[in-house]
């Protein structure tokens, strides 16, 4: 499993790998005289959702500087299952953060619940 954000590998922040989905895109639906409706595929976009560890603030601050503002596009390197090889594409990220809650460990405060939501251009 590899996930990289511009130039930053994240692969160890993740927890338990990512799920991979392949969304259809599909063009304007069209009627004919006959009444039938044609819709054509245009392509697949992928989205990848990624648990996070839990972090402490120092590395929730790094991970989120990644992305410049909230629905900004970044470049994103996975594997594909699919090509079966890394894949480089611009994607959307979207986070959710009503999930994160603190953690006290030795002193120490961590941020568990974070899961990076990425979706293709």
């Amino acid at each position: 499993m590899k996930l990289i954000i511009g130039s930053t590998n994240i692969t160890d922040l993740v927890a338990h790998g990512y799920t991979y989905e392949r969304i259809p895109q599909y063009g304007a639906q069209i009627t004919t005289l006959d009444g039938t409706d044609h819709t054509a595929k245009l392509r697949d976009i992928v989205k990848i959702t990624a648990p996070i560890i839990p972090l402490t603030s120092v590395q929730l601050n790094a991970l989120l500087a990644l992305f410049p503002t909230r629905n900004a596009y970044v470049s994103v390197t996975y594997d594909d299952p699919v090509s079966g090889t890394d894949r480089t594409v611009n994607m959307k990220y979207e986070t959710r953060t009503q999930s994160i809650k603190a953690k006290y460990s030795s002193g120490v405060t961590y941020w568990d619940g974070l899961k990076l939501v990425l979706t293709e251009r």
